[in-house]
């Protein structure tokens, strides 16, 4: 502190009528006298730079400075310069500050200084992550793209994933794929095929979920003429038979039944089937590729599959991660599809790169059909050929908005101090409710949704929600 000036004095109030009205806004205000002595600071400063009254009003700047309360002093700056000025700064817990100083004239010598200030952490943190994002995206977008048999690899694990299947594509032993629905598992069962030497026979593929389980066995192994009431007078090959020397698929594996595990098992082991009816023992050369979204160590634990069969499945195990753990995909993805819409529909849109990081935000419940079908429906739905975050669907902003809420192009959590998977996982259920009132079955909620009904059913179960009746 110089000498020429106490480093605190007694200050005039200020009229009670305005201080009341000052209190109730929400930006930081400090008045200030054209000395340089604090005079007045409102409730939300004292909030923001974590002080009392007492700890300011009467003391100089310069001591203020020092104490590290407000530093710098954006007051001495007005006096100096004898204009309105701004600066962004830094508080003493570190919170980015955006601060405005406005002189107030008696005649030429300046009589108050009112600086207001708002805490722009947040916003700082969202350019920052917008500005990341971009180059990200960017970066994604000259990313060494592979696609084959419907398979975008330009992430690291799908790189990884297609080294390990190009490694082992001349083992001939039993591969299990599992990833969420909708991952493209089937298209990785294919490829594996295809890159095998098993490409010149047949590949089979059997939804385990979608054949009734009275006709499963009679579907996988086939039935001898006059084995039951209905069946055919000269029998039928089974589809094992019918893949000879080729893959045999089988998708949704956690819905076979627990007696037809037992036969599968046998199949592995054996190497040869009977036919439904049938004494004749059928020798079989295929490889068996199976794929499921369910846990099955957990359903082993829960005596619904058996670990045997699970150990005999298992041999090569390949996990497809959620497309939300693959953004490099995801933007590949998009590009591609659009691209498709594009030349299917005469249209020649795209999407904004604030648009891009709202599809980047998404969880994408339904993985790379939910996000085909979104691309497609707002390149039909959308009236202008630039996409903005405001042309995706419904549900899409809802879900996002509840999370980002729309503030120009940015994007702010609903409560940063709720981990983003619960909330994820709440505007998800709050969605499927929304969409089951609405559309009262799972069929049409998926239609709706662009996902899998299967889908649909298992976070039914997950979040307990009761369909109406």
């Amino acid at each position: 502190m110089e000498d020429a000036f106490p480093y605190k004095k007694d200050m005039p109030s200020l009229p009670e009528e305005l201080t009341t009205i000052l209190d109730t806004v929400g930006f930081a205000i400090c008045v200030d006298d054209g000395e340089g002595y604090e005079i007045w600071i409102n409730q939300a400063a004292e909030q923001l730079y974590e002080i009392t009254r007492n700890d300011v009003v009467g003391y100089h700047m310069k001591y203020l400075e020092e104490q590290g309360i407000y530093d710098p002093s954006l007051t001495l700056q007005v006096i100096e310069k004898g204009t309105t000025t701004s600066i962004m700064h830094k508080n003493r817990k570190g919170k980015q500050l955006l601060t405005s100083g406005t002189p107030i004239y008696d005649g030429e010598k300046i009589k108050r200084v009112i600086t207001y200030c708002v805490d722009i952490t947040r916003l700082v943190e969202l350019e920052q992550e917008l500005n990341e994002a971009k180059k990200v995206i960017n970066s994604y977008k000259s990313h060494d793209l592979f696609i084959k048999n419907n398979i975008v690899v330009a992430s690291p694990v799908m790189e990884e994933i297609m080294n390990t299947i190009t490694r082992l594509s001349h083992v001939d032993a039993s591969i299990l794929i599992t990833g969420q629905s909708g991952t493209g598992k089937s298209y990785i069962a294919k490829y594996i095929h295809q890159i095998s030497p098993r490409k010149e026979h047949p590949f089979i593929q059997i939804n385990c979920g979608a054949i009734p389980e009275n006709l499963i066995e009679s579907e996988l192994f086939g039935y001898e003429g006059g084995a039951f009431t209905g069946s055919s007078k000269g029998g039928k090959k089974g589809l094992f038979e019918v893949a000879k020397g080729g893959t045999v698929f089988l998708d949704e594996i956690s819905e076979l039944p627990l007696h037809l595990q037992v036969k599968l098992l046998q199949v592995l082991q054996e190497r040869e089937i009977k036919r439904i009816g049938g004494h004749e023992v059928i020798p079989l050369d295929i490889r068996i590729i199976s794929a499921t979204n369910q846990d099955l160590e957990k359903l082993v634990g829960l005596g619904l599959f058996r670990e045997d069969l699970f150990y005999r499945l298992n041999v090569i195990p390949i996990h497809i991660p959620p497309l939300s753990n693959r953004p490099e995909d995801l933007v590949s993805m998009t590009k591609i599809f659009l691209t498709h819409a594009n030349k299917k529909f005469g249209t020649n849109k795209f999407f904004t790169t604030e648009t891009m990081v709202r599809l980047l935000q998404y969880s994408w419940p339904g993985n790379i059909r939910q996000l085909e079908n979104v691309v497609e429906q707002v390149v039909l739905t959308s009236k202008n050929d630039v996409i903005t975050p405001n042309s995706l669907p419904p549900f899409l902003n809802l879900a996002s908005d509840a999370l980002f809420p729309d503030a120009g192009d940015t994007f702010i959590p609903s409560n940063p101090h709720v981990p983003l998977k619960h909330q994820l996982h709440s505007n998800e259920k709050q969605i499927l409710e929304a969409a089951l009132e609405e559309h009262k079955t799972t069929r049409k909620v998926a239609e709706a949704l662009g996902i899998n009904q299967s889908t649909v059913v298992r976070k039914i179960k997950k979040y307990g929600i009761t369909l109406s009746k």
